[in-house]
């Protein structure tokens, strides 16, 4: 079904925003329209049945680098500020790269973004995937004619889940040596009305879940002991960080994640008293809220 259509990392999408060509996809799926089945009983013995309100599935889009600025500002104004409605449409190309299906959207509101893991040991590529609960879709098979531009022919830049520095206040030294950080997760659920008018329900992020060894985690075991063991942990206790994603060997940053109100909660691992063993130990942090930017290198 065109709606539901998903691929591997090839980049064979296009986004529109507003009419513009605004970026390639590596993966997405959803979109799709469906109905509610009522059954309707009556004196008789069968039940009649009849389709209820249309629903519009929520659509999922993976990507990285090489976006246009307004599809990162989307993402911007959408988390950590107020509603931001775009319209738009999704193209996939052809094995020859000419359109080959359409579905357009109207009125979608960004869910949820998700950043990727990051593992200083991997050679592996970083994604995002936003999520997009749409008021409408509509999907074509001809009549495909649009400038697809510059994002027709172009590749994202690369990007790698090794290429990241976290910081956090009075923290920097033992950041510096943070092993791994698990996927982050940013947004709200979308809630829909008989009218499929979408509404923003709270603000919800992910834990802040880090690992690094023991020998170079006494400011973090310090900070869980006066949090968590001692009880001090009023607002004033919590702390502030930045997440950094790096194009490889470069000093500027594809993106900038701020996490705001950090505080510990969980500690898993063996603290050693050897402070020469390197021995992991995971931190959990939870976060009250977190804003994401996009620098100048992202971008085609």
């Amino acid at each position: 079904m065109p709606g539901t259509v998903s691929r591997n990392m090839l980049q064979n999408f296009l986004i529109e925003l507003d009419g513009q060509p605004a970026g390639r996809l590596s993966k997405m799926s959803g979109g799709g329209v469906s109905a509610d089945v009522i059954k309707m009983t009556g004196g008789t013995m069968s039940a009649h049945k009849h389709i209820g309100q249309v629903r519009y599935e929520e659509m999922t889009l993976t990507f990285g680098t090489g976006m246009a600025q307004a599809f990162y500002n989307w993402i911007t104004d959408s988390i950590g500020g107020g509603s931001t409605r775009k319209s738009g449409a999704i193209v996939r190309l052809s094995s020859s790269g000419k359109p080959d299906w359409r579905l357009e959207f109207r009125n979608a509101l960004i869910g949820s973004v998700e950043m990727p893991a990051c593992d200083a040991g991997s050679k592996d590529p970083a994604y995002m995937t936003i999520r997009l609960s749409p008021e409408s879709t509509r999907s074509f098979t001809t009549d495909l004619k649009q400038n697809t531009g510059v994002y027709a022919s172009s590749l994202a830049k690369g990007w790698y889940i090794h290429d990241f520095r976290l910081s956090i206040d009075g923290l920097e030294s033992d950041c510096a040596h943070v092993k791994s950080i698990e996927a982050l997760r940013l947004g709200r659920k979308i809630m829909f009305d008989a009218d499929n008018i979408g509404d923003e329900g709270p603000e919800e992020y992910s834990d802040l879940v880090l690992t690094l060894n023991s020998n170079h985690a006494s400011g973090f075991l310090k900070w869980f002991e006066e949090f968590v063991e001692k009880g001090r942990n009023s607002p004033t206790d919590e702390r502030k960080g930045v997440l950094h994603f790096f194009a490889p060997n470069a000093s500027k940053a594809y993106f900038k994640l701020e996490l705001l109100g950090l505080g510990p909660y969980k500690m898993e691992g063996v603290k050693s008293v050897n402070p020469n063993t390197a021995m992991p130990l995971t931190f959990r942090l939870y976060c009250s809220e977190m804003k994401f930017s996009a620098g100048p290198s992202a971008m085609t």
